[in-house]
């Protein structure tokens, strides 16, 4: 029976997929045995002679969501990538059928409950439910809200209240127990190299900056992830073709990476969040310039840095830089 989750709480929805390609933030790996096998098992051919005791495992990429929403976290699985294993047998996992369900979801909005969420099909037989749930009615199984927190994390099982591990179809069904759900980085997901020394700020750290995304400009996906800012600070990024190094541009306490004509994603200016993350996708044909925009071209590097307001007891209000990020596309 699907976990049944009341409206005023969480709001489920279909994500569409969007027709350029899409770097794979996150690889999301469920491995687990087969425990039941119902009304003979599943009609299709690759796991029609599915048996309990076999190995099951479930991979699915997603592409994070850079702005989740306040009851709901949609990510878009790049099903190419995605696959189911039964014993000997692997096919691929397709978007499901079924209008109604989301293809992946990840929830962490209060104390209350948390959402672990996968479902989608077999690519012989879409209609075929494959489903990976956990549900928590006490709120304490995530720890973060921010899916990037749990990369490199194995979710502990015995925290769920409910889960759901199977594979449904007209004629029956494979139960599966599980036994781990592991949260690594995506392979190709994240660009860049960093560069240049950033000085601590008022919360202790420095802030690094990293992206995910692909290096070709015409897939136009790339998200700025700064990190390590003081929280509840107003910040925005910066772009330039040309490196450089200005310590304590502009009256600040940072270090300017960045020299030439500089751009400023002024239009994009944002408060750090609670984690001290100021999160941005960014559009690769119109990178703002001091006398326009400006589109990537292959085969250019152009290196990016985050502009934060800060406060020193030693001076009062300040400012400050994270480190940079130079990405070369291709």
């Amino acid at each position: 029976m699907p976990i049944k989750l009341s409206p005023t709480r969480l709001a489920i929805a279909t994500v569409a997929l969007s027709s350029l390609a899409h770097a794979e933030d996150a690889r999301v790996t469920c491995t687990g045995t087969v425990a039941t096998v119902v009304n003979g098992g599943l009609a299709a051919p690759s796991f029609s002679s599915a048996a309990v005791g076999d190995a099951v495992t479930f991979t699915f990429d997603v592409e994070i969501d850079p702005i989740p929403g306040l009851f709901q976290v949609d990510h878009v699985v790049n099903w190419p990538t995605s696959t189911a294993t039964v014993g000997s047998a692997t096919e691929s996992l397709v978007r499901s059928s079924e209008a109604t369900l989301a293809q992946f979801q990840h929830w962490n909005g209060d104390t209350a409950q948390d959402l672990f969420i996968f479902q989608g099909g077999l690519s012989s037989s879409p209609e075929t439910l494959v489903q990976v749930s956990l549900f928590d009615s006490t709120g304490s199984a995530l720890s973060s809200g921010e899916f990037r927190d749990l990369l490199g994390t194995s979710l502990s099982i015995s925290a769920w209240g409910t889960t759901r591990f199977r594979m449904v179809d007209a004629q029956g069904a494979l139960e599966f127990s599980l036994s781990s759900v592991e949260i690594d980085p995506a392979p190709g997901g994240v660009l860049g190299t960093p560069y240049c020394a950033a000085v601590p700020n008022s919360s202790g750290n420095i802030a690094t900056l990293t992206s995910y995304g692909l290096a070709t400009p015409g897939d136009n996906d790339l998200t700025l992830i700064a990190e390590g800012l003081p929280t509840s600070r107003f910040g925005y990024f910066l772009v330039s073709a040309t490196q450089g190094f200005t310590p304590g541009a502009g009256g600040s306490q940072g270090n300017l990476c960045l020299s030439g004509s500089i751009g400023r994603f002024k239009d994009q200016v944002q408060l750090s969040d609670n984690g001290g993350r100021i999160i941005l996708p960014i559009e690769l044909d119109s990178l703002p310039g001091p006398t326009g925009t400006i589109a990537v071209q292959s085969g250019q590097t152009w290196n990016f840095q985050l502009w934060n307001r800060d406060f020193s007891l030693a001076t009062g209000a300040t400012s400050n830089f994270s480190q940079a990020l130079a990405i070369t596309f291709q």
